[in-house]
């Protein structure tokens, strides 16, 4: 009986040990995928910036800030934006 109960015990730990690297797998690759995507954002908000940095001064300009805020909210950056561009947008 006793004999029993250690290998059923041994076989759940070896379950949650395959749960457990499978889980760990799973978060890595969740990482790197955030990573990218993280990546790929800055690289947008870098196009837009330098977009409306060629621009001139014109009431198009805030269309391009408020473009910028909107790609920023997917990254959830638009605070930090929205506080620097907050005398271009109410002006």
């Amino acid at each position: 009986m006793v004999e029993r109960r250690a290998n059923m015990l041994q076989a759940e730990v070896e379950e949650l040990r395959a749960a457990l690297e499978q889980m760990e797998r799973s978060r890595k690759l969740a990482e790197q995928e955030l990573l990218d995507a993280t990546e790929r954002v800055q690289l947008l908000h870098i196009q837009v910036r330098t977009s409306c940095e060629s621009m001139s001064r014109s009431p198009s300009e805030k269309d391009c800030y408020v473009s910028e805020i909107r790609l920023c909210k997917l990254s959830g950056t638009a605070s930090l934006l929205l506080s620097a561009r907050e005398g271009i947008l109410t002006t």
